[in-house]
């Protein structure tokens, strides 16, 4: 039991002592404190009692009572399920009436259900579950409660005391009741009738009903099988087959499991290969464990043979065996979707129950679990399960019932009221398990651990001894033991010292602080989920999970910023269902803070983390190593001298870290873009209470709400000259034309549209190219749209769609949207030289400039690397593309001189050098020259030629479709990229799949988005502007179609007919004629010039339209040069 728990129970352990050593009964009531009567005591904080009592004759003829400072005042009452109190010394009585008080104690009320003893005493009584939530401390220095965050002395009031009477709640009548109501759902025996039409479908594909044979076996395990078959037949769990019948058969085998114990287990794995089933939902533990804060009384029961309640239908599955073959008439165990079919069965159940908001009924499998706040309520819904359980045929396992009680192991844990622990067989298993020394032992242990790793601190780190000895590349072969035992025995004995030692945790309280404490290091990360409780006037942090992760060797290098990050986004995601709404990330990691403080472009992996963190309502916190409690916390977890966590404490040492410090600050935004995509921040909340003040004006249209736009358009378009004060200050940026409202963002017009329209258009630009949210807001700023919820209605539609799974884990809108780096085209550039290569007319090196966005490269051979040929492709970029913003090199002596950083001031221009120690800042350029050197070696191994090489391969590498699925050249101009032979392709596709590369720019697939939608608004802007002549060729295009797509002709339209030359000269069409009658499909009649109808019937084929006769020259060139010529060269 942990140290909390131990204060927590510490007067009731002291009290039960001392009656241990009292030779005979003493007064009902034992006060603490000495000289007052037990008549004076009104209000009995009893650590005993099961819950409330009350005694009848204090409220037989009063309605409220008043004892100086204390008030008390009876409001309602009901009758309860009839129940049997079995005080510690007394007789048993029965209660079947319960009341609700109203107590006031000084200024703080409590309020809650009390249990009427039919006896003559004049007492109120708190019991132990209203005690432990009031946070109830007793000591003989202390004794108070907290009530509404106010914490009380009760030494100042005389007419409460404390005790421990131990009223307890006996159980066993109430069981009985339930056995003689429904003696079926205690039966050991299984039932052959169906009380419930629910059915198993059993669906297979190409199951091979042939292949199956029966396991041969003999002695005790054929014995067994034996036994099963009959038992099995017996119970009309199986039948056996007719003649005629197809079953899919799966044998069967006998496990020894001990000397007296043989298990049989039917082989379905060929059956679940073949089998297809909709998955249902199945509660993790977890999300089970986080519903239950709060409650004081819980019941946990076993459903005995619980898949074998389901008959089956479908497809028929059977077993064989040398006893004979056999078909299942209901669900077997061991088959896939079992599980599935069966947790459906029993949530129909558990709905069809009426459940109070403060109990619930969770199950897992065959286990089912009730909690409640209060025992009356608590008992009524068992009863209501009872019913349902004998409604439906269903039995439990009598020796595992627990029932109402305020201590409950249920999936190996041990709940109890806020807490949970592991059950003392586990600890008993980790206490007698000896080292493990073979590779199927030591999965065994890691499989052990890792279920109980939510107790443990570290654990990935701790088990990391264990996974080495396992891991191939560092050991292919199992150490012997003279090697292995040192290596694993301190990590062994330091996880049988931590879980021996019964760990605590408290259980999630929804409704309480969130606090994540997270610590990474260059193996792996570690994290610690808390929340508060207040006890001694102190509010304490207490954990609720522990999580690790361990990095991989990629993660490894990571900087320590980014392995902090990683490691906070492991805790968010592992930890989802333990997140209230207030969420706190303390961290140690100095360098968090600084994020967003440089206009270089940071590493991509912050754009990608930081998107995910921003999915969170998450705030910061910053914690002075110096200063660091939560790290003494967790190395000393679990000792005797671990301390406690003092959250006062621990926010007098911590420093905010403002949400603005984690977003990213754009490096080349001009004025019109940081206008528009980047809406300045609200300082007041859209529904916030200010907007009900008469004072209160609107100073950032980003807080307007719908009804709000719409007040505007109506004050605008009716041309109202008194304007609201609320409006007074936005008023101004608004224009109202042709029916639509438009906004002023610095001299450019936005449309104001609503939500759903605001959707529509980013989802259709959104399914263009997948692009993230920051992308979008850039993009729909192209379109001219505005709405005042922008930045969430972006995100949603990211997260709406199914192909995109960057944003997958978000588990809430974030408070603040990341703003993008927009790199634009040609003005970012990376160089680099090449060689020395085998010299070729004169040149051994080549000099290569990559756009970083588009990847476009440009290449020159050179002679002799030279800062003079570095100024030249400098000039030649600026002359060809304009100034680019930035450019990166390395730190070689061609541009490690005083030269190339005077050319880039010169034409202002930002210079950058990648230093030794972060060499992948230039790699942009270093996988374009990897990529070139590979092409010229396809067409000159030796590179006898290279220099003459070099421009083709260059145009091949720009034609060639990078990871994002377009070519450089497309993405720079817009325009199709060249066709490549297949062996070019390939050189260029294994730089790009090299399994060493560094890890894509996320920043840089987005600018290549932003350059596509731009070039898709220029080819949309050409479209529009272009003539009829578009449309013409598309009819012609129709027109000279296979036969089986035919043009079709309506009556009076004019065509030509085809008809058969005599010799070249003649033209092969005639006409015109006029569509007389339509027969059918691509049959028609024609009509002369004259009127006259022809008696042939013609087919469509034979037919084209006749232009010329509509009156547009246009149609008439079209015609002659598109279809006559093409007709007359065939």
């Amino acid at each position: 039991m942990s140290r909390m728990s131990s204060l927590l129970l510490n007067p009731l352990m002291i009290l039960l002592e001392n009656q241990k050593n009292q030779k005979e009964p003493q007064p009902l009531y034992r006060k603490f404190r000495r000289g007052l009567k037990e008549s004076d005591t009104l209000i009995v904080l009893d650590t005993g009692a099961d819950t409330n009592f009350t005694y009848s004759n204090l409220w037989s003829k009063n309605d409220s009572i008043t004892l100086q400072d204390l008030h008390i005042s009876k409001e309602k009452s009901r009758s309860c399920i009839p129940l049997t109190v079995t005080p510690a010394f007394g007789v048993s009585l029965v209660i079947n009436q319960q009341v609700f008080l109203r107590i006031r104690i000084g200024t703080a009320t409590i309020c809650d259900w009390f249990y009427l003893i039919p006896q003559k005493r004049s007492h109120i009584i708190l019991g132990k579950p209203l005690l432990k939530k009031l946070h109830y401390q007793l000591s003989p220095s202390c004794e108070s409660l907290t009530i509404a965050d106010t914490t009380i002395d009760v030494t100042r009031f005389p007419g409460i005391s404390a005790t421990s009477t131990l009223l307890q709640i006996s159980k066993t009548p109430f069981l009985k009741s339930l056995k003689t109501k429904f003696p079926t759902v205690f039966s050991s025996n299984f039932s052959l009738d169906l009380h419930h039409d629910f059915l198993a479908h059993v669906n297979l594909i190409n199951f091979p009903y042939t292949t199956p044979k029966a396991y041969f076996t003999s002695g005790l395990r054929r014995e067994a099988i034996k036994k099963y078959v009959n038992q099995s037949l017996e119970n009309g769990l199986i039948e056996p087959l007719s003649p005629d019948e197809l079953v899919a058969v799966s044998p069967v085998f006998a496990l020894p499991q001990s000397s007296e114990k043989i298990r049989i287990i039917t082989d379905l794995r060929k059956v679940n290969k073949c089998l297809q089933y909709t998955p249902r939902p199945i509660p993790t533990t977890q999300s089970i464990l986080s519903e239950l804060s709060h409650h004081t009384v819980f019941s946990a029961f076993d459903i005995r043979k619980a898949y074998q309640q389901l008959p089956l239908t479908g497809d028929k599955l059977g077993i064989i065996t040398e006893f004979g073959t056999y078909k299942f008439t209901r669900m077997p165990y061991g088959l896939a979707s079992a599980p599935y079919w069966w947790g459906e069965f029993l949530q129909r159940i558990i709905n069809d129950i009426s459940i109070p908001t403060t109990t619930v009924i969770r199950y897992y499998y065959d286990d089912i679990l009730v909690a409640s706040q209060d025992h009356d309520e608590h008992y009524q819904v068992v009863l209501k399960l009872f019913e349902a359980l004998h409604r439906h045929g269903l039995s439990i396992s009598e020796e595992k019932i627990q029932l109402a009680s305020d201590t409950v192991i249920f999936l190996g844990y041990e709940i109890s009221q806020n807490r949970v622990s592991l059950e003392s067989s586990k600890i008993e298993t980790i206490r007698k398990w000896p080292l493990p020394t073979t590779k199927e032992a030591i999965l065994k242990f890691i499989g052990f651990i890792n279920y109980l790793r939510n107790f443990i601190p570290d654990t990935s780190e701790r088990l990391r001894p264990f996974y080495d000895v396992l891991d191939k590349k560092l050991t292919p072969t199992l150490p012997p033991p003279h090697i292995l035992i040192p290596n694993l025995t301190p990590s062994f004995n330091l996880f049988k010292q931590l879980i021996t030692r019964s760990l605590t945790l408290k259980l999630f309280d929804p409704q309480a602080p969130t606090i994540i404490f997270s610590d990474a290091s260059l193996k792996g990360g570690a994290s610690i989920i808390l929340q508060p409780e207040v006890h001694n006037n102190t509010t304490l942090l207490f954990p609720i999970s522990f999580l690790s992760v361990r990095f991989n060797p990629t993660q490894q290098r990571y900087s320590t910023v980014e392995r902090e990050l990683f490691s906070v986004l492991h805790a968010l995601n592992k930890g989802e269902l333990l997140l209230s709404p207030d969420v706190t990330v303390y961290t140690d990691n100095k360098g968090i803070i600084s994020i967003g403080n440089s206009d270089r472009n940071t590493h991509p992996r912050f754009t990608k983390y930081l998107d995910l963190v921003n999915g969170h309502r998450v705030k910061w916190k910053y914690l002075p190593g110096a200063k660091n409690l939560l790290a003494d916390y967790l190395s000393r977890f679990g000792l005797d001298d671990q301390p406690y966590l003092d959250l006062e404490q621990l926010q007098q040492f911590a420093v905010d870290i403002p949400t603005s410090n984690l977003t990213l600050l754009s490096a080349d935004s001009d004025a019109e873009t940081s206008s528009t995509t980047n809406p300045e921040p609200s300082t007041e909340a859209p529904n916030s209470d200010n907007t009900t003040d008469p004072d209160y004006v609107i100073d950032n249209v980003n807080s307007l709400t719908l009804s709000q736009l719409l007040e505007i358009q109506k004050l605008l378009a009716d041309k109202i000259s008194s304007i609201p004060p609320i409006f007074s200050k936005i008023i101004d940026r608004f224009y109202y034309t042709s029916g639509n409202l438009y906004i002023n963002m610095d001299s450019i017009l936005f449309r104001v549209v609503i939500d759903k329209d605001y959707m529509d258009v980013a989802t259709k630009l959104h399914a263009l190219y997948h692009c993230t949210h920051r992308v979008l807001q850039l993009a729909m700023a192209d379109e001219k749209l505005w709405n005042p919820n922008s930045n969430l209605l972006l995100l949603d539609v990211v997260r709406l769609c199914s192909r995109c799974e960057t944003y997958e884990k978000f588990s809430d809108l974030p408070i603040e949207l990341p703003e993008i780096h927009r790199t634009p085209v040609f003005s970012r550039w990376h160089l680099d030289f090449a060689g020395p290569l085998p010299a070729h007319n004169g040149y051994k090196y080549f000099l290569l400039a990559a756009d970083y966005t588009s990847n476009l490269i440009l290449v020159r051979p050179l002679a002799e690397q030279s800062f003079t040929s570095v100024y030249d492709l400098i000039f030649d970029i600026y002359a060809t593309f304009g100034r680019p913003h930035m450019l990166v090199t390395d730190n070689g002596s061609p541009f490690a001189n005083n030269i190339v950083p005077t050319i880039a001031a010169h034409l202002k221009i930002k210079y950058y050098q990648s230093s030794a120690y972060h060499p992948r800042g230039n790699s942009k350029a270093e996988r374009s020259v990897k990529m070139i050197k590979e092409v010229i070696k396809k067409m000159d191994p030796k590179y006898e030629k290279w220099t003459s090489n070099l421009s083709i391969a260059a145009h091949i590498v720009n034609n060639t479709k990078m990871i994002y699925g377009y070519a450089p050249r497309e993405i720079a101009f817009g325009v199709p990229a060249r066709k490549i032979g297949t062996e070019y392709l390939q050189a260029v596709e294994s730089i790009l799949n090299a399994e060493d590369k560094p890890p894509e720019d996320m920043a840089t697939t987005e600018n290549v988005h932003l350059s596509l939608m731009r070039h898709r608004n220029t080819r949309t802007i050409r479209s529009k502007t272009m003539d009829e002549r578009v449309k013409v060729r598309e009819l012609l295009r129709n027109a000279r179609k296979d036969t089986d797509k035919y043009v079709p002709y309506t009556r009076g339209e004019v065509v030509y007919r085809y008809r058969p030359k005599r010799n070249k000269f003649e033209p092969t069409w005639d006409g015109p004629y006029y569509i007389h009658e339509v027969l059918g499909k691509n049959t028609y009649k024609l009509r002369n010039w004259d009127g006259s109808v022809r008696e042939a019937t013609y087919d469509g084929s034979k037919l084209k339209p006749a232009y010329s006769y509509y009156g547009s020259p246009i149609r008439t060139a079209a015609e002659y040069t598109r279809v006559y010529g093409d007709k007359e060269r065939k």
